[in-house]
């Protein structure tokens, strides 16, 4: 587990700092630099367009570098942007260390996801990707103490100077866990080369030792190569079939896609709403933390639950609290704010875990890293549709309600999509079909 920890520490980092703090930050920004509401549009654009950028190149960057040096690559960018934020304070730099710090955290987690993939115990995998996903609450949490404590004594600026060290110590412990990780694979190849020598000794001069009888060739797992089945990377043509063709890609997309819709849409006009129906109100700040706290203990335990239950239940589970939240905010937001908030940590920050663990049992830890990109661009494209049809639903009817109930309805959507996967799962008559 100390390895989920310190990738958990990496998300914080990425996506905590890289990707929210900035909005959080703007408010105090805004005077002393001169910044307008049109400047937070424009880094709202940024943050879209890069988040995008960064997931579509992990299919190509996944087939050349590997997750642990794209982990040390990311972590590091990230440290050193956000000490350029403190050093810069031009509004055009910050733009684009702002695509910079979103650019890495989008290719950090995919990373994630390989590195996990990869060195972790297939029966603890879920548990230790549902714990690093979760470092993103875990930074929702550390941006307010932030902003609670450390601003009003040291102002707004020092602010990142500080995450820029914590950036630091993240990478250094990053680094010496990868280290010990790859020396401990490396001696585990070796063993496994004197196993086979020890092995085939004792055949018969005629058997072929090429790995037929189930036992690796020597050659393809020496300390000085990779295990072969972590070699195993998909082509962009295999990539995208995979994602239309087979089964588990395939249903992966498509709730990446909703939650993307759902959660992003749900979250980014959360305030607005609640100010349109009770203004001046402290239930928008209270959410929040219910989303933060729920998160954070989600992370903790919904992947013990995919380990022993399955991802399929575990999934059916998620969604189904995910979507009773939603439909009970619809029918009345005042009361039911916190329900939502709740459901909306139980969803959003485990199932990028659980969905990677799931992709995990059936391709090899380069291809679910690529698969796990597929799945951001996914989650972006329904963040931003979601986005979008929520604007012009506000311009026309001068209200968020309609969108809200449309968030609740596609809550059901979901759902009936998880209880297919169960169905499928646990069905003998389909239990081994895999494509679609």
């Amino acid at each position: 587990m100390p390895m989920a920890f310190i990738l958990a520490a990496n998300q914080v980092v990425s996506h905590g700092f890289g990707l929210f703090l900035f909005s959080a930050l703007f408010p105090l920004m805004r005077e002393p630099l001169g910044l307008n509401h049109w400047y937070l549009t424009t880094a709202g654009i940024t943050t879209q367009v890069a988040y995008l950028a960064g997931a579509l190149s992990v299919g190509f960057l996944g087939r050349w570098v590997p997750a642990e040096k794209l982990v040390l690559i990311t972590g590091g960018a990230a440290g050193l942007l956000l000490l350029s934020l403190f050093v810069f304070s031009d509004p055009y730099i910050m733009i684009g260390v702002l695509f910079g710090l979103v650019f890495s955290a989008a290719v950090s987690w995919s990373a994630i996801v390989g590195l996990i993939s990869r060195f972790a115990p297939p029966e603890s995998a879920a548990s230790r990707l549902t714990l690093a996903s979760s470092g993103t609450a875990w930074g929702y949490g550390i941006n307010g103490l932030i902003l609670l404590w450390w601003v009003p004594v040291f102002g707004w600026q020092s602010v990142w100077a500080l995450v820029a060290v914590v950036a630091c110590i993240v990478w250094l412990v990053t680094l010496s866990m990868v280290l010990r990780l790859v020396r401990e694979q490396l001696a585990e190849g070796e063993q496994q080369g004197l196993d086979f020598h020890a092995l085939s000794s004792g055949l018969p001069e005629n058997t072929v030792q090429d790995g037929s009888y189930g036992t690796p060739h020597p050659s393809r797992s020496t300390g000085h190569q990779l295990k072969e089945e972590a070699l195993v990377a998909l082509t962009t043509r295999q990539l995208l079939m995979a994602s239309f063709t087979e089964q588990r890609a395939f249903f992966s997309g498509l709730i990446y896609f909703l939650v993307g819709m759902i959660c992003m849409t749900f979250t980014g006009w959360l305030n607005t709403y609640l100010d349109e129906l009770e203004p001046m109100s402290s239930l928008a700040g209270s959410t929040w933390s219910v989303i933060g706290i729920s998160g954070m203990a989600c992370g903790l335990l919904i992947g013990r639950l995919a380990d022993k239950k399955g991802h399929d239940v575990t999934l059916l589970l998620m969604a189904s609290g995910f979507s009773v939240g939603l439909a009970a905010f619809s029918f009345d937001p005042l009361s039911y704010a916190f329900l939502a908030g709740a459901g909306y940590g139980l969803m959003y920050f485990p199932v990028w875990g659980v969905l990677s663990s799931w992709l995990s049992q059936r391709y090899s830890p380069i291809a679910t890293m690529q698969l796990s990109g597929i799945g951001m661009v996914a989650s972006a494209i329904g963040g931003s549709l979601g986005n979008v049809l929520a604007g012009q639903i506000l311009n026309q009817t001068g209200s968020l309600a309609l969108m809200y109930d449309l968030l609740a309805v596609a809550g059901v959507l979901l759902v009936l999509i998880t209880a297919v996967i169960y169905w499928r799962g646990r069905s003998p008559s389909v239990v081994s079909v895999e494509p679609c």
